[in-house]
């Protein structure tokens, strides 16, 4: 998994031109500048998915374990997330976000290739709960 910035000057040189304009929009809704750091403001940073396994880093609701608060992820289940789906109509990589504090949380970027049965799902659980 890549951890892209600190600052949108550093993104800028780290994804394709589809993900740096969905961060574009993001950063200038909160008015933060080019070369300001934003995980503080937004309450997560900006991940890009890199091979299968980084997909259990991307968690939701779902508890593997009803005693201890464990959760899963979407390499081993589908939830509604409070974002998740594809960024263009070439449905060249998907976005997700699961908001866990009162600042916001992380938004993952998964390629294509990477998308799995869960990762699919979700996109059709997130947008049956947001309608």
């Amino acid at each position: 998994m890549l951890k892209l910035g600190p600052t949108f000057k550093d993104i800028k040189e780290q994804v394709p031109e589809l993900i740096q304009n969905y961060i574009r929009d993001i950063l200038i809704n909160y008015g933060i500048r080019p070369d300001e750091e934003f995980e503080d403001e937004l309450g997560g940073g900006f991940y890009l998915c890199q091979s299968p396994g980084d997909l259990k880093e991307i968690r939701n609701t779902k508890r593997t374990n009803e005693l201890v608060p464990q959760f899963a992820s979407l390499a081993t289940a589908a939830d509604s997330y409070d974002h998740a789906d594809w960024m263009d109509e070439h449905q060249t990589f998907a976005a997700f976000l699961m908001v866990w504090n009162n600042a916001g949380g992380s938004t993952y970027f998964v390629p294509k290739p990477l998308m799995n049965k869960h990762a699919i799902e979700s996109i059709a659980l997130t947008q049956q709960a947001w309608s």
